[in-house]
């Protein structure tokens, strides 16, 4: 009967953030516009891995590589979409709603963090000897004993599943970008529920199931490593911690270790690098952008003061300044750094208030785990200062930490068997997960997007299951805080509800995004879907009539709308970044000149720079023309870009230059010498 209630609560929750970001705008209109998850599907329902074989067929930020058409934004939410795709065939519908999908994800997170966190559990304490199930919920399971029995709990689970920042991404642009990250959210509370889950009741298939997930979770979203890896290392450090075998704990590491490599592998396999989820060889008409992804950006020597003053305020100061499109826009928000960095703000995530709580948390709990009450062994001491120069500051960390959970082990099984609704001794415990479960990855994505040459809206999402945690962390800390002041239970809980509802409405109401990015809701009915999004085309190859173009020329037909970007062939005018395909090539040559108007010296030719792929072309040779330098680069030397049709990119900036326009360079003419041996074989 509770899990039918929970169940029915979660699928009315999931329905109201359907309807009321937008999702789902009107009966019949589930579909997503953007096609880049479903080819991926489809791609699968026909046993590949690439979207296509065919370099005509790719599109907008898909990726050339290793011969195949790749899609760039992970293998996980397309695996998920797999079941309700075939199934949807098998009765005779062309596709599943893609909205259907994430709700049904949704569905199931949000009953997993109600059930776990929001409903005490109801189950018989170790020290009970009477055999009455009652016993360990004195509150029972009517409506009031829920509300003041546990309503930090209750709190904690809304502030996950109805996340403002989350509420936001979904009510605004929902293209594949967007979807990922949603999908990214989920995964990641999914991750803190089997560590809570784990921590609650340990069970050995429990162990092995999280360390998988945690391994795989990288193909949802690269960045949920950093929560995979804190996973991994807390329900480690509590199975040696309750002195389980060795060879567990191995197993399980094991079992973690074989779901990276699976990541690791499926990227060497469709992009040639186990690091390369392919953001460096995807195709677009952002150059700048482009650029720094494959050569250098500016941004990248940015001052580590200034860096971090810039994403601290973007984060949490930045609130509903926006600048859409207008990437490159200055001083739209305060503690922006003026360092060329490209920026997307385009809808409210985080302000001051989760600064503030996060604080609660981090402060708090790490003083409550160093600091100890009185009588803890090995605290009162280093707190009295009789340890002094015997303990580093992390060395005393390190010795209060041990003498903290020394207190908590729990000497029958040395399990811990807590509720939701458990004693003071569970809850801290729990609050000693959230802690490091909040710190660890919101530090390392900190690291992370410090100095990366672009920033949008929806990267501060992959903060969102840390800051997530962390809030609700903060009200557990403040519900064991007002219980110490207030011993009425019902206060304590009518405070929570009431700070959390006013909390909640004022992030509610004042989010919003770029009004042109709002009306973007990209959302169809099946009758509107594009054939693309069902099938492969099967045009004939693109190929070169010859070794290379010149200023005048035209592209031969059947090549793809991105082939030659970042190239005026009437003018010869450069941007930062050309891109090309090209055969297999022993060799590449330049002849470049300075663009109308600009002087050049023989040294300007030298920020010149050529990629086939992921490797960078070695120059070896230049030489003065009468136009101005023809610039010779050697073939690839790796195996894999030395065969078959390769993307081949051209940089003509350096970082300190890099600018959303035209580069002083002209490209004059591109020639290729083809590989003889490939061009033998074909």
């Amino acid at each position: 009967m509770r899990s039918a209630f929970i169940a029915y609560f979660s699928a009315i929750l999931v329905f109201g953030v359907l309807v009321g970001t937008g999702l789902v705008l009107e009966w019949g209109r589930w579909y997503a516009e953007h096609q880049g998850y479903r080819l991926q599907t489809n791609a699968f329902l026909e046993g590949r891995v690439a979207l296509a074989d065919n370099p005509a067929e790719i599109d907008w930020d898909q990726a050339w590589a290793r011969g195949k058409v790749q899609q760039v934004w992970g293998l996980g939410a397309p695996a998920w979409r797999l079941p309700f795709e075939f199934g949807a065939g098998m009765i005779g519908q062309p596709a599943f709603p893609d909205r259907f999908a994430l709700a049904v994800a949704m569905v199931l997170v949000f009953y997993a963090v109600i059930a776990l966190m929001a409903v005490p559990v109801i189950r018989r304490r170790p020290d009970d000897t009477t055999g009455s199930k009652a016993s360990a919920n004195p509150g029972g399971m009517n409506l009031r004993g829920i509300l003041t029995g546990n309503p930090e709990g209750i709190v904690g689970a809304l502030i996950l599943v109805l996340f403002p920042p989350f509420l936001s991404l979904c009510s605004y642009r929902f293209w594949v970008y967007e979807e990922a990250v949603a999908y990214g959210y989920l995964a990641g509370i999914g991750l803190f529920l089997g560590t809570l889950v784990f921590v609650r009741r340990p069970r050995f298939w429990g162990f092995l199931l999280l360390c998988l997930f945690a391994g795989l979770a990288p193909f949802v979203r690269p960045t949920l490593a950093f929560y995979s890896i804190v996973s991994v290392m807390t329900v480690g450090a509590y199975v040696v911690w309750i002195r389980w075998p060795s060879w567990r704990l191995g197993l399980g590491l094991f079992v973690f270790a074989c779901g990276g490599l699976m990541v690791f592998g499926s990227n060497v396999h469709r992009f040639g690098s186990g690091l390369e989820f392919g953001h460096r060889l995807n195709l677009h008409t952002v150059d700048t952008m482009g650029f720094a992804s494959r050569f250098e950006a500016p941004y990248t020597s940015e001052p580590v003061l200034s860096a971090s003053r810039d994403l601290g305020a973007s984060l949490f100061v930045a609130g509903n300044r926006f600048n859409g499109y207008d990437w490159f826009e200055e001083d739209f928000f305060p503690g922006q750094s003026s360092t060329h960095r490209w920026r997307e703000y385009y809808f409210r995530t985080y302000d001051l208030s989760y600064a503030l709580m996060l604080l609660v948390l981090w402060g708090g709990g790490l003083w409550w785990l160093v600091a100890g009450r009185p009588g803890v062994a090995g605290v009162r001491g280093i707190k009295n200062g009789r340890n002094p120069g015997r303990l580093t500051v992390f060395g005393r960390f390190l010795s209060a930490a041990k003498a903290r959970l020394d207190e908590l082990r729990v000497s029958e099984g040395k399990e811990l068997r807590a509720s939701a609704g458990g004693g003071e001794v569970d809850k801290r415990i729990e609050l000693s997960v959230m802690l490091v479960w909040s710190v660890v990855p919101a530090l390392a994505l900190f690291v992370l997007y410090l100095r990366t040459p672009f920033i949008t809206s929806r990267y501060f999402l992959d903060f969102g299951p840390a800051f997530a945690v962390g809030l609700a962390g903060a009200v557990m800390l403040a519900a064991m805080g007002l219980r110490a002041l207030i011993k009425s239970e019902a206060r304590v809980a009518a405070g929570l509800f009431v700070a959390f509802g006013l909390w909640w409405g004022w992030q509610v109401v004042a989010t919003s995004g770029a009004e042109e990015v709002a009306a973007a809701r990209n959302v169809i009915s099946r009758e509107e879907l594009p054939g693309a999004g069902n099938s492969i085309s099967s045009a004939d190859r693109p190929v070169h009539e010859s070794n290379g173009y010149r200023v005048g020329d035209s592209p031969e037909d059947g090549w793809p709308w991105l082939h030659l970007t970042g190239w005026d062939l009437r003018t010869g005018d450069a941007r930062s970044l050309v891109k090309l395909f090209v055969p297999s090539v022993d060799q590449l040559t330049l002849e470049v000149g300075p663009a109308e108007g600009v002087t050049l010296e023989p040294e300007d030719y030298e920020i010149i720079r050529a990629k086939i792929g992921l490797e960078f072309l070695e120059r070896i040779g230049m030489r003065e023309t009468a136009e101005g330098m023809e610039i010779v680069f050697d073939g690839p030397r790796s195996r894999r870009y030395r065969n078959g049709m390769q993307i081949c990119f051209l940089g003509f900036m350096s970082a300190e230059t890099l600018i959303d326009a035209n580069s002083k360079f002209r490209l004059l003419g591109i020639e290729w010498e083809e590989n003889r041996a490939e061009a033998q074989r074909r």
